[in-house]
């Protein structure tokens, strides 16, 4: 570097650089989405194969061609039909470098079932607005206006995930759980996190008044245990496993037990003892009493 280059000379070339691909990677998308409309216009001669059948050719032409599963490809080649049928400003602003191939896709997303004159104000009045916005941040500008320009469509995606709503649990490659719920009610989803929170606050003050070496969790792993010991109605241990709960077995002489009980209960434990060889009757707790950790 010369010494009369600035130090940061190097820093904003890179950075320079960066913007240059970042433009050249959206132009090159732009041009991929018109030739994949290109080839929906203008289909190969495939003699007397159904519609269906082409659609089906064509992803997979296109998926080894831009190396995705033929069912991406296929979602790939709707969009692109969509953006030059519909949202040509868009499109235009993608080829410019202005939004990304992850913005042209979240315009899509968020104009599902609307009219096409709706999807036209957005096209034109909204999206400009988007340049230099995140993903994040063009994906909340989209959501605020289609509220303002459908709130019909909204209020019924709102019931339909409702109507949808659901929860899974998916193994994962190193053999925990990822649990999933979507279309939960609001006001329900919101007692529930709000019950987990309090339930990690009790966690916080066990964790920090705990008589060997203080655990340190997390906020969310104390609510992810929280969540295991509402569902298993058992106290979460401090590494994310789950308490056994603590047995007590009582030894009682039966004389002691029959006197306690009513005669139908009586004659039952009578009966189920007769030849035993001690006249002992073994009792378990349930529920379970759990015994804290430190205590006696």
């Amino acid at each position: 570097m010369s010494s009369t280059e600035s130090p940061w000379h190097a820093h904003n070339e890179i950075l320079d650089r960066i913007l240059d691909h970042t433009r050249r990677i959206a132009f090159s998308e732009a041009q991929i989405l018109h030739d994949l409309a290109a080839l929906l216009a203008e289909p190969p001669p495939l003699g007397n194969l159904s519609e269906s059948d082409k659609r089906r050719w064509l992803e997979h032409e296109v998926g080894a061609a831009l190396h995705l599963h033929p069912s991406s490809a296929g979602d790939r080649i709707a969009l692109a039909e969509q953006l030059v049928a519909e949202f040509p400003q868009t499109l235009k602003m993608l080829e410019a470098g202005h939004l990304t191939y992850r913005h042209a896709r979240a315009v899509s997303e968020a104009c599902v079932d609307l009219t096409s004159e709706q999807r036209s104000v957005i096209d034109d009045d909204v999206v400009p607005d988007g340049f230099g916005l995140s993903v994040g941040e063009f994906v909340k500008m989209l959501d605020k206006a289609v509220h303002e320009v459908a709130p019909k469509v909204v209020e019924d995606r709102r019931q339909q995930e409702i109507d949808e709503r659901g929860v899974w649990v998916r193994g994962t490659r190193n053999g925990t759980l990822t649990l999933r719920a979507v279309g939960l009610d609001p006001i329900a989803g919101a007692a529930l996190m709000n019950r987990l929170n309090s339930m990690a606050d009790t966690l916080t003050v066990e964790d920090e008044t705990t008589s060997d070496t203080p655990v340190c969790r997390t906020p969310d792993q104390r609510r992810a245990d929280a969540l295991l010991s509402l569902a298993t109605g058992v106290g979460p241990g401090a590494d994310g496993s789950v308490r056994p709960p603590v047995g007590i077995n009582v030894c009682l002489a039966l004389s002691t037990l029959s006197a306690a009980m009513t005669s139908p209960q009586r004659s039952k434990v009578l009966a189920s003892h007769r030849g035993a060889r001690s006249p002992q009757h073994r009792l378990v707790c349930s529920p379970p009493i759990r015994v804290p950790r430190g205590g006696g």
